[in-house]
């Protein structure tokens, strides 16, 4: 039941940020693992790259239109585990294999452009919510982890005045597998605080 302590990493720290920017009572904490920031990831639009959250509609319809013109890439068969995921103990890696091979087997390629503009509008939402006053989710229990320094992520942490940054010295993208103590330890002090209210 909630309220939650989510977690988020990659991508999935937008998809965190976006549950708690629409249910804020469900939410008691997040931890983001070198998260997406919601101007980090975007499109070539007029042979220039650009944020999801500045494109416009039009623009990325023209951008699915011309991509979805180009020949399909083909699917990947995945025989083995990638890494970093071959760092994961030998009885979870088949498991691992398995979710990568089942993730490209139910990609529908021609759901392409409507996941882009359920990406534009949650990406742009975010930046509104993140640009709109100092610190807006208030004192929400945060902490942003990166693998090592960036600065685009680590200002991620001024969303609460509980923010705090834990830098993944030597990691990888995939944190919590590369450095899995880091998270570990993230996610207990933002229970702990949500449980032990100053």
């Amino acid at each position: 039941r909630p309220p939650y302590v989510l977690v988020g990493q990659s991508i999935g720290g937008i998809m965190i940020r976006d549950y708690q920017r629409r249910r804020p009572e469900h939410v008691a904490g997040m931890v983001l693992v070198d998260p997406t920031h919601d101007e980090g990831l975007g499109y070539m639009i007029d042979g220039k790259p650009k944020p999801i959250s500045l494109t416009t509609r039009q623009e990325l319809q023209e951008f699915m239109h011309a991509l979805m013109a180009k020949p399909a890439a083909p699917r990947l068969n995945l025989e083995k585990v990638s890494r970093p995921f071959d760092r994961l103990p030998s009885d979870l890696q088949p498991v691992s294999l398995w979710a990568e091979q089942r993730y490209a087997l139910d990609t529908d390629r021609n759901q392409t452009p409507y996941i882009g503009e359920g990406q534009r509008q949650q990406f742009t939402a975010l930046r509104l919510q993140r640009l709109a006053r100092p610190n807006p989710l208030g004192d929400l229990p945060l902490i942003v982890i990166t693998n090592g320094v960036n600065k685009q992520k680590a200002q991620l942490q001024t969303l609460s005045t509980s923010g705090r940054l834990v830098v993944a010295e030597n990691s990888c993208h995939e944190v919590h597998v590369c450095s899995p103590d880091l998270v570990i330890d993230a996610i207990r002090w933002v229970v702990n605080v949500v449980r032990n209210p100053r």
